[in-house]
């Protein structure tokens, strides 16, 4: 059994294990894809902004006392996340020089920012939504069920931050294993 073990051992410690390279024209190549995926998923975000903007801001325009209130910081919260979005997260432009380094920062640009998301994007709509929880809360309180009403509310803007937060974690972690994979091919 040892003589096996020892074997194995060696077998193992013999091998020689071929990491791939990326030639200049392939680093380029990808950096035009993930450009093209980062301007992407800007432009559905900037229109999801404005989408909110444009809801809340109706709603603003609408409403009286505590729900103005909350429709207006959500419409400013909004405005927030889409501005850093589009400030910290738009591609830095063309390949020059070394593309290996430039390929690791976009990457890392990227997946810091993604792993961020509760702080820049999620955290600015927060006061809105909690004060116009509050003023549906005022509202609805008194009619039969209306407890009920906040609590969905309540519950829907918990699970769509949740979502939002847990797809952002999960490109971030994508983005991780695309720079280990590119780590490990300059060594």
């Amino acid at each position: 059994m040892g003589e096996d073990l020892d074997a194995l051992r060696a077998a193992w410690s013999a091998q020689t294990v071929e990491l791939p390279r990326f030639s200049p024209e392939e680093l380029r190549g990808a950096a035009r894809r993930f450009d093209r995926v980062i301007w992407r998923r800007n432009l559905i975000e900037l229109a999801a902004g404005a989408l909110v903007v444009g809801t809340f801001g109706w709603m603003g325009w609408e409403a009286e006392g505590w729900g103005r209130l909350g429709a207006l910081l959500t419409v400013a919260g909004a405005v927030f996340a889409v501005g850093t979005l589009l400030v910290r997260g738009t591609p830095r432009g063309e390949v020059a020089g070394d593309c290996l380094r430039w390929r690791r920062e976009e990457l890392i640009r990227q997946r810091d920012l993604l792993a961020s998301v509760w702080r820049w994007y999620l955290m600015p709509l927060v006061p809105g939504q909690v004060v116009l929880l509050v003023a549906i809360g005022a509202e609805v309180v008194a009619v039969p069920g209306g407890t009920w009403v906040v609590a969905w509310a309540a519950c829907v803007v918990l699970v769509v931050f949740g979502g939002v937060g847990w797809m952002n974690r999960r490109a971030a972690a994508a983005l991780q294993r695309e720079l280990d994979e590119l780590e490990g091919a300059d060594a």
